[in-house]
């Protein structure tokens, strides 16, 4: 009795080897592929203009900072050159004129460039769209293709070597129409 036991304990233990080095074999047979998105998005008309948009807005809002900076330098130099005729109450009170000119700054700032400012609304609005666009592409490039990964080798992904025939960066152009 205990001999069978141990047979089909060994039967056992020899099926799941093999089960097992099957499973390894089949999944290491998996097709990938890399992607360069930074390419696929310079190639895109659409993007060029998105970024130019945000550029220039960007720049706008930069002036404006810029602006509102040399104001404070004005005040501030102003208040030294008149500091020593000043009574206690105007300096604290033109002080106060410039602390509250920096918060307003700061403020500005927040607004347009900070985490969730109207920078990264307006990348949101205009970029966000086409990103998802290629994202779709990809996928139905994979799809086709019967790939189980794809790389992106614009992103900090860790990529030594990369054989160009498995770049499918052209063929997801291609599906976008570009």
């Amino acid at each position: 009795m205990v001999g069978n036991f141990k047979k089909l304990n060994m039967k056992k233990t020899l099926f799941l080897s093999v089960l097992f080095f099957l499973a390894t074999f089949i999944g290491s047979a998996q097709k990938s592929a890399v992607v360069d998105t930074e390419y696929i998005l310079e190639k895109m008309p659409d993007y060029a203009s998105a970024q130019s948009k945000l550029n220039n807005l960007s720049k706008q809002w930069e002036n404006q900072v810029n602006s509102m900076i040399q104001e404070v330098e004005s005040l501030y130099k102003n208040y030294q050159a008149d500091k020593v005729i000043m009574s206690e109450d105007m300096r604290a009170k033109r002080e106060e004129e410039i602390a509250q000119k920096e918060r307003e700054i700061a403020q500005f700032r927040k607004e347009k460039f900070g985490k969730n400012g109207a920078l990264y609304q307006e990348r949101e609005k205009l970029v966000k769209p086409i990103q998802d666009k290629v994202y779709e592409a990809i996928k139905s490039v994979a799809e086709k293709g019967r790939y189980a990964m794809i790389f992106d080798t614009a992103s900090q992904l860790s990529v030594i070597y990369v054989d160009q025939n498995y770049d499918i960066s052209d063929e997801v152009l291609k599906t976008l129409g570009y």
